[in-house]
């Protein structure tokens, strides 16, 4: 489990750690902001988790696993990673503002 689950009820919600914007593939309509705490799981220090390891529910991970899911919490992952070593830093202790500014730059959309 992460430092936050994501879950069906979260359509439209918004959070300020927010690395990326999926849809639920079974339907239409419902927008998701994947957290980057999602990505960070519990107890285990300077890991981060992307694609169907990422923290949801079951309804939620139904959501997330799929292709557009996995991509961007991949991408979110990989570039976290890159700046907290380049910055000698956990990822934990990232800048949320820097992270997605980043992921911006890279045409996600945040």
């Amino acid at each position: 489990m992460g430092l936050f689950q994501l879950d069906e009820k979260h359509d439209g919600k918004h959070f300020n750690d927010t690395i990326g914007i999926i849809g639920d593939w079974r339907k239409k309509g419902p927008v998701y902001r994947i957290p980057f705490r999602c990505l960070i799981p519990n107890g285990i220090n300077n890991l981060l988790v992307a694609g169907r390891c990422v923290s949801a529910t079951t309804s939620g991970l139904e959501i997330v696993r799929s292709i557009p899911g996995c991509a961007v919490t991949g991408q979110a992952a990989g570039v976290a990673a890159s700046l907290a070593a380049r910055n000698k830093i956990p990822v934990s202790k990232l800048n949320i503002h820097v992270l997605q500014r980043e992921l911006k730059n890279q045409k996600v959309i945040v």
